[in-house]
């Protein structure tokens, strides 16, 4: 493509055709199912954007999506580049983050119209005429939509409309369709929902049946889905961290459906500026699109990733060692180019040339090979007339000697600047402090300028000097130096005026609104050194806060700190950044956080909560003495103080000493809160206190005791609605009840858990509680089974990236393995999961993993392995105070010492182990080892001892429904009375 004038010609690639031929290779494996993310890194002007847009042209010629976003630096709103990406491709709606829509009424019908399953919400306020005009326009719709769908190739096809105020959304499959009537805006969850029961009603109902009467488990399906409070037109638990995860969701659930249609490519530029809620989401998207056709490409300039001012590592840098660890992106580092790559760019750009070689080393030698700088360069020596063209071939007008080339690109863009009129500059000078991207009304405001006159010097700056390129309602500068020399040149205190002006421009063009942009306004009057900056940090910080764009708020926040003066808003904003620095796990710097806020604060009250909060960190920093010197701090500085933040500090400071294995003390200390709590009245005290109480009991072994506390925490929970405790004390309650035997009523608390974590979108709350269920069904023998749930509970943690999960479900798997036998993966799955508990520091886990790999070891025979496990597991549940662990790692111990023929030491062994778990109420693990010693009396020939035990245990693994173990127990017995 020839530019206007004596201009450069749009080159061909040069120097990158291996770099495209990867990206190439890549994109295809994504077409085929495959998806993958590619990084390109490099210097500025490298040419990182450039391969990417002949990769773009590649996808875009072969059919693809493709949607674009740009980060920029200055700004920190949560997602904007994803935002404008989603945007561009359409699916604005994916990002929105509005409430659920509120289901009405749901409809299964064949193509033929006919209806096989009706629901509707019974308290529907909606007119019964309009009703009748709706049903019949879905009955119309779905006709008319499969007749433009045709057939389907069995990849749900969704449609919608809206009518009389209501939106109908049409999901087809097959010879099927499901219609729904909300109010409000459809979500991804609700399509991929109504797809899933189209699914399963394809397997199970034929399309021609004319009996509908057997269709019934197909409308209480359908009235499920249409009841769930999970589209009750209001979010079940407006809980941040939730809201952000299924919007994450949301956003994977939408690339995933439209990449089902055709492939789909996101790419995301100049990720060195990306805010911190985009770089997880790129982390997420990166990490669940590996199975589906989305191709996900980046770049970034390494030059840019410094540390913070703080000395954090940029967040980046974080990103890609975590993104790294899971092998989630693949990096292109893109050099600059050698001599024939430079001398190939002069004659894509300006076509046949008679040029010495002394020019191309001169330009080469200057530029080093970028080839932003080469074609600066060019356009340097045709805009001075140094070369020229004559007739279709390009020549050298002037000697080389008199050649003066600039060597830095600095001085190269400046020249280029330098050319436009005086106003052209002060107009692209004011554009450079407003950002990398720009909007006319902003700059005009600024510079009090006619709006006509803008335009035009806009679109000259444009069109002839192609300094700036505009999209949509925006200008953007073409290359990321122009800009960086236009605002470097700019004097220190005019720059700080600029920025004083901008803000005050946003100000008024968005007067009532100013909340939307205040991140914008934060940043420039910030710049300017004005205190109204403050203002603005702490709207944004509070606005980010509630999004969970935790890593943003931090930013805002510190920033303000810089700023307030107010003692108050000190202690507020010290208060938030200590929460906040909990929450990502920074513990030590929301230690400096609450420290901070307690040297201002004054009300005692207050004080006393921040050393409450202070405690938290302790213990999740896993310093528990300080946390408990914190908590008894606060509970000094309250004195005779009635409130409930006495029963919150004693509660925290019980769970330090439960993390001590001093659990005397702490059930001391949670006692007198349970008594505070209810003198107080204040029942999610009450209810949280029971809650630990069962953790600390259940950590002792007294299952009795530990059950007891959770029912008691449970009934109160669902009475206040504590929501999220509700969750984790049903798990609570299945667990008791699945170590006690009692798997009946285990699955029973499981499926109730289960389900309240799918309706509210608790990924790793539902991971948990699969995994669990997993193990249930491993116990009962159904080990097929139990691998299904394990693998579906290890890629939900997987999903969210929590690492503890993760090390939880391949420890189970560890277990199932080896009954499958497959006694190596079971190695392999414990093995992963104890590199996963050393770099989190998670010990009861690993007690876990080494008792279940002297486990594996002793059935290979492997026993000096076996051995080494067995005392490593339990040396640290003696460390740990955790009596079952302890009592399981004798077990297997016995075990070895049994299969080695050491029967003496292995029965002592055994007994041992009985007595620990005995005091801890395990009775599968005690009928376990009534079966293993029952074996041991076998081989030693005492036949009708063995006889005894292995007929108590079979009886106990009959009541608890324990098939394998039943299985087992009933061969062992077989083979004695054949003996």
């Amino acid at each position: 493509m020839i530019m206007e004038g004596q201009s450069l010609l749009k080159s061909e690639m040069v120097g990158r055709l291996n770099e495209l031929g990867l990206l190439s290779q890549a994109f295809e494996r994504s077409v085929a199912g495959s998806g993958s993310t590619y990084l390109v890194s490099g210097e500025a002007g490298i040419g990182k954007t450039r391969l990417v847009s002949e990769i773009m042209s590649v996808a875009e010629s072969d059919g693809a999506t493709l949607i674009r976003g740009w980060c920029l630096p200055e700004c920190l709103e949560p997602l904007m580049p994803v935002k404008e990406a989603l945007r561009e491709g359409g699916m604005q709606e994916l990002v929105a983050g509005t409430p659920p829509p509120k289901i009405l009424s749901g409809y299964l019908m064949n193509d033929a119209g006919m209806l096989f399953a009706r629901a509707e919400r019974t308290k529907s306020n909606m007119d019964a005429d309009i009703f009748a005009a709706m049903l019949k326009a879905v009955s119309s719709f779905v006709s008319d939509s499969l007749r433009m769908m045709g057939q389907s190739s069995g990849i749900g096809e969704f449609s919608s409309i809206s009518h009389s105020g209501y939106r109908i959304l049409v999901q087809s499959r097959g010879k099927f369709s499901l219609a729904m009537v909300i109010e409000g805006a459809e979500n991804e969850f609700l399509i991929d929902d109504m797809d899933r029961i189209l699914a399963e009603v394809g397997e199970k109902i034929r399309p021609d049946i004319v009996d509908v009467s057997q269709c019934g488990w197909a409308e209480e399906k359908l009235m499920k889905l249409v009841t769930s409070a999970r589209y009750d037109g209001a979010f079940v638990m407006d809980d941040p961290r939730l809201r952000q995860e299924n919007l994450f969701d949301n956003i994977l659930l939408g690339l995933q459906r439209a990449s089902a249609l055709k492939p789909l490519v996101l790419f995301l530029d100049d990720l060195q500026w990306a805010d911190p809620s985009t770089l997880g989401l790129l982390h997420y998207l990166s990490r669940n699109t590996r199975s589906g056709k989305v191709f996900i490409l980046g770049t970034y300039r390494p030059e840019d990733i410094v540390p913070r001012p703080d000395g954090t590592p940029h967040t980046l840098e974080t990103t890609l060692q975590n993104m790294s660890r899971e092998s989630l992106f693949t990096e292109i580092r893109l050099k600059r180019l050698g001599k024939d790559g430079t001398q190939g760019i002069v004659a894509g750009s300006l076509g046949p040339a008679e040029f010495s070689e002394e020019l191309y080393a001169k330009i080469h030698t200057e530029t080093d090979g970028n080839p932003f700088f080469v074609l600066e360069i060019l356009r340097l020596l045709v805009d001075e007339g140094f070369v020229r063209r004559s007739g279709d071939i390009w020549v050298m007008e002037k000697p080389l000697s008199e050649m003066h080339l600039p060597s830095k690109i600095f001085d190269v863009i400046q020249r280029r600047l330098n050319r436009l009129l005086k106003t052209q500059y002060e107009i692209l000078e004011c554009a450079s402090v407003v950002g990398e991207r720009f909007g006319s009304d902003v700059v005009g405001q600024t510079l009090d300028m006619n709006r006509m006159s803008l335009l035009k010097n806009l679109n000259e700056i444009e069109k002839i000097h192609k300094l700036i390129h505009s999209s949509e309602s925006k200008y953007h500068f073409d290359h990321c130096k122009i800009r960086d020399v236009l605002y470097g040149s700019i004097g220190n205190e005019l720059r700080i005026e600029y920025h004083r002006a901008v803000a005050q421009s946003y100000e008024k063009l968005f007067e009532g609104r100013e909340k939307d942009i205040a991140g914008e306004l934060a940043h420039h009057f910030l710049e300017a050194k004005d205190p109204r900056a403050a203002k603005y940090l702490v709207i944004a910080g509070d606005r980010a806060r509630k999004e969970y764009a935790n890593g943003e708020a931090i930013v805002f926040y510190n920033h303000a700190l810089e700023i307030v003066k107010l003692p108050e808003e000190i202690v507020r904003i010290n208060e938030w950044l200590g929460d906040l620095y909990t929450l990502v796990g920074d513990c030590e710097r929301a230690i400096v956080g609450y420290s901070n806020a307690i040297e201002i604060a004054e009300e005692t009250v207050r004080k006393a909560d921040l050393y409450r909060k202070m405690a938290h960190a302790f213990e999740k920093h896993s310093e528990y003495e300080s946390g408990i010197t914190a908590a008894q701090t606060g509970l000094e500085i309250l004195g005779d103080c009635d409130d409930p933040v006495r029963c919150r500090l004693l509660t925290t400071m019980s769970l330090n000493h439960v993390r001590k294995g001093e659990y005397d003390k702490a059930l001391e200390l949670l006692g007198r809160a349970m008594v505070d709590a209810t003198r107080l009245n204040v029942k999610k005290e009450i209810a949280d206190a029971h809650r630990l109480m069962g953790i600390t009991w259940w950590f002792r072994g007294n299952f009795e005791k530990a059950l007891e506390h959770y029912q008691d925490a449970l009934i109160i929970q669902r009475k206040i609605g504590d929501d999220s405790g509700k969750e984790s004390t049903l798990n609570n309650i299945g667990v008791v009840y699945m170590e006690t035997g009692r798997l009946d009523e285990a699955l029973e608390y499981f499926m109730e858990g289960l389900e309240y974590g799918e309706m509210v979108g608790d990924k790793s709350g539902t991971a948990s509680t699969i995994d669990n269920i997993g193990n249930l069904l491993h116990s009962r023998g159904d080990v097929e089974k139990a691998l299904e749930y394990h693998l579906r509970g290890l890629e939900l943690y997987r999903m969210t990236g929590d690492r503890n999960g993760v090390a939880w479900a391949l420890s189970s798997l560890g277990y199932v393995y080896p009954d499958l036998e497959q006694n190596q993966r079971g190695i392999d799955c414990q093995l992963e999961s104890v590199e996963i508990c050393k770099e989190i520091g998670d010990q009861h886990i690993l007690a876990y993993n080494y008792y279940g790999l002297a486990d594996v070891h002793t059935k290979m025979e492997q026993f000096d392995a076996a051995l080494n496990y067995a005392n490593m597991a339990l040396e640290l549940s003696r460390e740990l105070g955790a009596k079952r662990e302890e009592g399981a790692s004798t077990y297997v111990l016995g075990t070895i010492h049994r299969d080695m023929g050491e029967f003496p030491l292995a029965m002592d062994t055994y007994e041992q182990a009985r007595e620990l778990l005995s005091d801890v109420g395990d009775t599968s693990l005690l009928s376990m080892i009534d079966y293993d010693t029952g074996l041991c009396l076998k081989m030693m020939g005492e036949t009708e001892e063995a006889k005894k035990l292995l007929e108590k245990a079979l009886g106990e693994f009959r009541k608890m429904g324990m098939g394998i173990w039943l299985r087992k127990t009933e061969a062992a017995l077989a083979d004695l009375k054949g003996a």
